[in-house]
């Protein structure tokens, strides 16, 4: 089942997309045409791997500074994290190599080997906190097997 559909312009109507388009996707703007009218839509960039909404305690490393946070969302190759508030500044950029540890279940601690593909910066009078997209580079048995038992 689709979650969008297709507005189009000429006749301020909602159409249901086209059937040849994968469900999981980012949201872009592209140019549609459906049964001879010419209008604009959302569809969505495919990703390698569906994520899933699982909160963990998470920790990651660079240049010996740490920052302790959570995740936000999981795939099989990528991660989504907010850090706590922290006076620490790490200056992240594209590609960024950093380790993560990332507690699985009260006894598994999982080390895993990023690389940041976004990051944001939030800073206030209470310090720097940190929203990040990584690429986790071979991810550990342990970790993938975690992930597929979550589907």
């Amino acid at each position: 089942m689709y979650c969008l559909y297709f507005v189009d312009l000429h006749l301020k109507s909602c159409v249901p997309p086209p059937l040849d388009i994968p469900p999981c996707f980012d949201i872009l703007d592209i140019e549609i045409h459906i049964t001879g009218f010419r209008g604009r839509g959302i569809a969505m960039e495919k990703r390698r791997s569906s994520r899933k909404v699982i909160s963990l305690d998470a920790k990651i490393i660079s240049n010996g500074i740490s920052h302790s946070g959570i995740t936000v969302n999981l795939s099989e190759d990528g991660i989504y994290m907010i850090t706590a508030t922290s006076e620490d500044v790490i200056n992240f950029s594209n590609q960024t190599r950093v380790d993560l540890q990332a507690r699985l279940t009260s006894e598994e601690i999982v080390n895993l080997s990023c690389a940041v593909k976004w990051f944001q910066k939030k800073t206030s009078p209470n310090g720097t906190r940190f929203k990040m997209g990584m690429e986790i580079m071979d991810p550990p048995a342990a970790y993938t097997k975690f992930i597929k038992s979550r589907q």
